[in-house]
């Protein structure tokens, strides 16, 4: 290990303490010159001058600059935060192609701390050798006032993981133009409110892109899921469901859908959701099975849904249950209003797609 102790660095951003760049392995020459720390790639040790570089960051409220090139890591990154004032201001690669952090084992390529807030990360890709039970970036516990940008994570058990068993609250949050492949679950949020994400993107999930519980206040716009099981599984773990979910041009690639409810969405005791302009497009070849539910909403207590805007292209169905459907069956003394189905448009649709009513007040367009 390197380390360099007086350099004048770039500050990427706002910050109140200094920069540490880190060099990979393989960066070149005249970036591992000017780097605070340089990484060797043995034995998958690149955690070490990693996470040294944060804390020292951190005691300081600085940052950490990650070069161009590969960092092995045998153990996972620790974003630290201390009532005393230790706190990461921002952990930033060069760009998702360019910076690449691979695990191994059962690892969490990034654990973020207890209470860690005001936060940045962005421009990096996370990589696991071979499909791991590990995250690619993990909630200790309650987090706020963070963005995490321009980041690919690619064969982790989930991409992003909130703490689920206990009621630690992750708030004020942003994701923008994130990626998560071949991971089991793209998000697997629990306890949060006031969360946004702008342009994320999740394909090859095996059990869902998104799965959210427990959450107060989340928009999407713009969100594309690509093939696997269910695109949005919302409570699919707890027994409450989100308020005030709004999803703006929801896109999902269908491949091989064979659920046998939410296909698409799954929707459970959701409170005010709204979904605007959902597409929805089949390979062409491959089929749903026959118990295949596109959108499954359960409102067994007061709610409002509002599904506008659905363009649906080569379903493909070869059953009879290629619908949308919204079950009160449940509930007691449901008072659920409903705007579904408005202004939609087929082609190429096998079966005709119907709208599914049970016990449900409802009012459509």
């Amino acid at each position: 290990m390197t380390i360099v102790t007086s350099r004048n660095i770039w500050k990427p951003v706002s910050s109140a303490g200094p920069t540490y760049l880190v060099a990979a392995y393989d960066a070149p020459a005249w970036v591992k010159a000017k780097a605070h720390y340089v990484c060797d790639y043995v034995s998958g040790d690149d955690h070490l001058e990693i996470n040294d570089a944060i804390t020292k960051a951190a005691a300081l409220k600085g940052g950490v600059l990650l070069s161009e090139g590969t960092f092995s890591l045998g153990a996972s990154l620790s974003v630290p935060y201390d009532e005393s004032g230790i706190r990461l201001a921002f952990l930033k690669g060069q760009g998702m192609r360019s910076t690449v952090i691979r695990l191994s084992g059962s690892l969490d390529g990034i654990v973020i701390a207890d209470d860690a807030d005001f936060y940045t990360m962005s421009d990096f890709q996370i990589y696991h050798w071979s499909k791991s039970t590990g995250h690619g970036i993990r909630f200790a516990g309650e987090s706020h006032n963070f963005v995490f940008e321009n980041i690919d994570i690619f064969d982790t058990s989930a991409g992003w993981m909130a703490n689920i068993y206990s009621p630690y609250w992750i708030w004020m949050g942003r994701w923008n133009n994130c990626r998560v492949n071949n991971c089991d679950i793209g998000w697997d949020l629990y306890w949060g409110t006031t969360l946004k994400q702008q342009n994320c993107y999740v394909a090859g999930y095996t059990t869902a892109g998104w799965r959210l519980g427990l959450i107060t206040g989340i928009s999407m716009d713009t969100p594309t899921a690509e093939s696997g099981g269910t695109g949005w599984d919302i409570t699919h773990q707890t027994s409450y469901g989100p308020s005030q979910l709004d999803i703006t041009n929801m896109h999902v690639e269908a491949h091989n859908l064979t659920s046998g409810e939410g296909g698409v969405l799954n929707l459970y005791e959701g409170t005010f959701c709204r979904v605007n302009g959902l597409y929805l497009q089949n390979d062409g070849t491959n089929h749903a099975d026959a118990t295949f539910d596109i959108l499954y909403v359960n409102i067994d207590s007061e709610v409002h849904v509002d599904i506008n805007g659905i363009h649906m292209t080569a379903m493909n169905e070869t059953g009879t249950n290629n619908r949308f459907k919204f079950d009160g069956t449940n509930g007691a003394g449901d008072s659920s209003f409903i705007l579904g189905a408005s202004d939609c448009t087929y082609s190429d649709v096998d079966v005709p797609v119907g709208l599914t009513i049970v016990d449900t007040y409802q009012s459509l367009k």
